[in-house]
This record gives C-alpha cells, sequence and structure tokens, in this order.
C-alpha cells in the first residue's frame, strides 16, 4: 500500500496536536505537514513544520498537495475578541482551506465541528459551525 501524505490545520491546538502525534505515529504516514502561525515544540522525521499567514493561505497551496488534509481551526471569541474575528478563523480560514485543497486534488478534507453545529441556531458558536458544514 502506499504511504500517505498528510496536512494538518490548527495543529497547535488541544485537538489539532493529538491529530499530529497520531499521524507521525502511524504507519500509514510517510509526510505529515502543518500550516501553524508558530511553530510546535515536537519533532519527528515524518513532520514538516511550515509557518504560514492564515489571511494569505493561498501563499501556502503547495502545501495541500496532500492525500489528507486535517483541519483542526478554531478559535474562542474570547481569543478572537469579536465576532466578526471568530467567524473569519472557524469559517472563513476552513472554507478557504477547503478550496485550496479541492484545487490541490486533496482526496479527503476533514474538519472538527461541534455538537450542535446548525447555520439556523441561535446561538453563534453553533451557528458558525453549522454555517462551515452547510458551506463544505
Amino acid at each position: 500500500m502506499e504511504k500517505r501524505k498528510a496536512l494538518v490545520l490548527g495543529a497547535t491546538g488541544l485537538i489539532g496536536r493529538e491529530v499530529v502525534n497520531m499521524l507521525i505515529a502511524h504507519d500509514q504516514y510517510e509526510r505529515v505537514t502543518v500550516l501553524v502561525r508558530r511553530k510546535l515544540d515536537i519533532t519527528h522525521p515524518k513532520l514538516i513544520q511550515v509557518t504560514a499567514d492564515f489571511d494569505r493561505l493561498e501563499q501556502n497551496s503547495e502545501a495541500f498537495r496532500v492525500d489528507d488534509v486535517f483541519s483542526c481551526l478554531g478559535t474562542t471569541i474570547k481569543t478572537a475578541k469579536t465576532k466578526e474575528n471568530f467567524k473569519k478563523v472557524d469559517h472563513g480560514y476552513t472554507i478557504k482551506a477547503a478550496e485550496l485543497a479541492a484545487g490541490q486534488g486533496t482526496s479527503n478534507f476533514l474538519t472538527v465541528s461541534a455538537i450542535g453545529a446548525d447555520s439556523k441556531s441561535m446561538f453563534f458558536y453553533n451557528k458558525v459551525k453549522g454555517m462551515v458544514e452547510d458551506d463544505l
């Protein structure tokens, strides 16, 4: 079986870090690339870290030439400071990443959503997560 290549977005977060650890430990993956704003404190022969400006994600379009993209992007209102910034990260970056992945012929695009995700929800968090699901 041919070895796979993966790209992880949101690798510095709780879920993303675990996804990276699982992928580098898995025999099926020969390379795991992470696009990050700041480098991870881990090293591994399979791991390639690329510092990226997520507002200009298209500058890293070549990184999306992989078999599987794992999008673990997300923030909190507290960290984002505004609803607009929250939506930009959770929705905008995720959708842009999916578009770039499709453009590079990526086989699988997987994203972390939320229980209760619904674009018609009265709760902003669930609404944004639902919008992501709808738009994917």
